[in-house]
């Protein structure tokens, strides 16, 4: 055989070793075998994320890949390889997209990559990974289906009411919202509530700040044509809070507030239903 031939057939066995490789890497990481992952990486192998930070070395064995809250099973994870190259006998190049799905097969998360692996005898390894963009995909519904929010807005309940001025931030990566409260009892204050998407658990979530020092956090959740929030925080004597804040679109113009099963400490406090209306 020509030397030309012998190349080509050396790339073209290196190929199907790599894409063996990789289906083998899949199955190991669906399959929470941290040994045969372990064993994937060369000693110094390492992960960079697309800003170009190292990946902790638990990520790379898919130790600390959570399952989003309203599910208590571990994502698992496909790999579409798009291009192989060998270089020379030791050395190849992949490039594809690695997605996060949920057990039900919902997308989490997108990661197109390039890979750099090593052949040690007979043994394809990671030596390094680099992610090249990454896509999330919320589990509870999208931040922009929040975009009716946004606006100038007068909210009404028995003995309480508040005007709230909401809008997306520069970026358009937050919705943030803006109170003047006044609850019949308690006096005016202010608030600042903002809503965004952590990376973390992978979910809609809220903080909440107040002028007396109350502070919180919510889990936002879609259920048919309501948002329900599952609130947590501290007031500020110290206090837990805790319960659940349910949103209702009505139409264009305005959406039920309700808050439901509340406790500061333990006290339970009063269902309060608030209408919020579009400020003239």
């Amino acid at each position: 055989a020509a030397p030309g031939d012998c190349l080509a057939q050396q790339a073209s066995g290196d190929e199907a070793q790599v894409r063996r490789f990789v289906a083998d890497y899949v199955n190991a990481w669906n399959a929470t075998d941290h040994d045969a992952l372990a064993g994937m990486w060369t000693d110094d192998g390492e992960m960079l994320d697309a800003l170009g930070r190292a990946v902790p070395r638990g990520r790379l064995l898919g130790e600390n890949e959570a399952a989003p809250a309203e599910t208590a099973e571990r994502p698992t994870l496909d790999i579409a390889v798009s291009a192989i190259r060998s270089i020379g006998d030791s050395t190849a190049l992949a490039d594809g997209v690695a997605t996060l799905l949920t057990p039900e097969g919902a997308k989490l998360e997108r990661s197109q990559f390039a890979a750099v692996l090593n052949k040690q005898g007979d043994t394809w390894k990671l030596r390094l990974v680099r992610q090249l963009s990454t896509k999330r995909y919320p589990s509870g519904g999208t931040l922009e289906e929040l975009g009716w929010l946004v606006g100038e807005w007068v909210a009404i309940g028995e003995g309480e009411q508040a005007r709230i001025s909401a809008r997306w931030d520069a970026g358009r990566r937050y919705i943030v919202r803006e109170y003047e409260i006044d609850i019949e009892g308690e006096g005016p204050r202010t608030a600042t509530h903002r809503i965004g998407w952590d990376p973390r658990t992978r979910r809609i979530t809220s903080w909440f700040f107040d002028s007396e020092g109350t502070i919180g956090e919510g889990v936002w959740s879609r259920a048919d044509e309501h948002w329900v929030v599952s609130v947590t925080g501290t007031s500020f004597d110290g206090q837990s809070i805790r319960g659940t804040s349910v949103y209702t679109p009505v139409d264009e113009s305005s959406y039920l507030r309700t808050l439901q099963g509340f406790q500061h400490g333990s006290t339970p406090l009063p269902n309060r239903e608030l209408r919020v209306v579009r400020a003239p």
